[in-house]
Formats: C-alpha cells, structure tokens, sequence
C-alpha cells in the first residue's frame, strides 16, 4: 500500500527524502506485525476509555485497575523498546507514564479529601433561635 502512495512522488524524485524513508519504515512490516500492532492499540486505546472514563465518574476502583493495566502497557513497551527503540513506542511509553504520575496524584488526592471527611465531619447545624 506504501508503495502505491509514494510511487507518484518517487518517480518524480527517486531522491525523495520523504517518500524513501516512508518505504524504509514500512519494508520490515509484515502482515502479523501490522495486525499485532492494530490489536495491541486497540486494546490500550478501550482499557483506556473504560478507566478514564470510570475515572471521571469517581469510581475509586478504578484508580489500581488504572496502575496495573497502564504498569503492564509500560513493562511491555519498554522490552520492545531495548529490542527495538522507535519514536512512537517511547512516545506511547512516555505518554503512558504521565498517566500514571496522574492517576497516582489524583487517587491521593481523592484518598486525601475522603479521609478528612470521615475524621472530621460537618458540625451539626445550630438550632434556629
């Protein structure tokens, strides 16, 4: 598919700095690596949504199903990455863990605010005079 895209531009420019390193990235991917790849983000973007959007209903079990699926998601990306590094994996990774410096901060600012409401509830309210 690559070549049909690049094909025009190439016969025009065979030098093209664009369209040959378009060709370089996509010559080693085959059809299993393309559909892996499909899959893997796929189930990273639903697992995201799902949580997030949990999340932000403030549901506080989602806050260690966040940790672990985003600590798995990294773990994996970061031995592709010593196999081999590209941008967009270490730009997914890096990406990754700011979600979960985020998530952690909020899940303690959530644990925080419910812990001083059970310590220190509201004063009753004084009787009408």
């Amino acid at each position: 598919m690559m070549v049909r895209l690049t094909q025009h531009e190439l016969s025009e420019d065979p030098h093209d700095v664009i369209a040959n390193r378009i060709l370089g990235y996509t010559h080693g991917l085959t059809g299993s690596a393309v559909t892996f790849a499909a899959l893997y983000l796929l189930v990273h973007g639903i697992v995201k949504i799902v949580l997030v959007a949990a999340l932000l209903r403030n549901q506080a079990w989602a806050y260690p199903w966040m940790f672990g699926f985003l600590v798995l998601f990294i773990g994996y990306q970061l031995y592709r990455l010593a196999l081999d590094p590209t941008f967009w994996l270490t730009a997914l990774t890096v990406f990754d863990a700011l979600m979960v410096w985020l998530t952690w901060r909020e899940w303690r600012r959530q644990s925080a605010d419910r812990t001083v409401g059970v310590r220190d509830p509201a004063p009753p309210a004084a009787p009408p005079h």
